[in-house]
């Protein structure tokens, strides 16, 4: 009687058996045909790619998404990186790009633009916001030789309120008179006046004689005073 092998499950039972043996000589023959292995494979995967290409284009760019959502911080960091060490040739791929596409581009900015008109307001104002106070944290430190969290301790000290008229304002105006230093915090109204009586303590004496003076009175010109007298 004839008897019938599976030689596929003999195969099966004989790696299993001879496990070690089978990687072994798998990993030589790796190592034997390297380049061999390499050209296939690139071969194979470029077939794969052009047989497939709707399908692995897809299944690429889901995958990025994916993986930028989920590394969001290490993705910016490599950028970054690679930006610095490549600045010159990413500037000079954009600059292409923009010329090569520049009426398709313009279309889609004006259709993006109609379509997130908030959205695009927003960032705008926050970035007008972001602006602002980084161009008055430079100001305090190149003008007064202050911190933000310098003014913002020296305007709760004084309660938000002028030194001199005692008004609550919402933003004191630091008041000095050289460069990198300051006296104290006033409203814009005062410090406006102080620098219109240049910083002087006898134009100050002067102007409150003069209104002492003439407290509670008012003249009259000389040409209504005539026709007041004619009346």
């Amino acid at each position: 009687m004839v008897k019938y092998y599976n030689v596929k499950f003999d195969k099966k039972i004989w790696r299993k058996n001879n496990l070690e043996r089978c990687r072994e000589n798998e990993r030589k023959y790796r190592e034997r045909n390297r380049d061999a292995i390499r050209v296939r494979s690139r071969e194979y995967s470029k077939q794969y790619r052009e047989r497939n290409y709707d399908r692995v284009r897809k299944s690429s760019r889901d995958y990025m998404k994916t993986y930028r959502i989920q590394n969001a911080e290490l993705v910016k960091k490599q950028k970054r990186i690679y930006y610095k060490k490549n600045k010159d040739s990413v500037l000079e791929k954009m600059r292409l790009y923009y010329r090569k596409n520049k009426v398709a581009r313009l279309a889609y900015a004006n259709v993006y633009r109609e379509c997130n008109r908030e959205l695009i307001n927003k960032k705008e104002k926050a970035k007008s916001t972001r602006k602002v106070r980084y161009n008055y944290i430079r100001l305090l430190k190149l003008r007064y030789g202050l911190t933000l969290e310098e003014y913002t301790q020296l305007s709760c000290a004084q309660n938000n309120q002028c030194k001199i008229c005692g008004r609550h304002v919402s933003r004191l105006c630091v008041d000095h008179k050289e460069k990198g230093s300051y006296r104290g915090l006033l409203c814009s109204t005062c410090n406006v006046g102080l620098g219109m009586f240049r910083d002087s303590i006898t134009y100050l004496q002067s102007a409150i004689k003069y209104l002492k003076a003439y407290q509670g009175k008012q003249l009259k010109s000389p040409k209504n005073a005539r026709s007041s007298a004619t009346i």
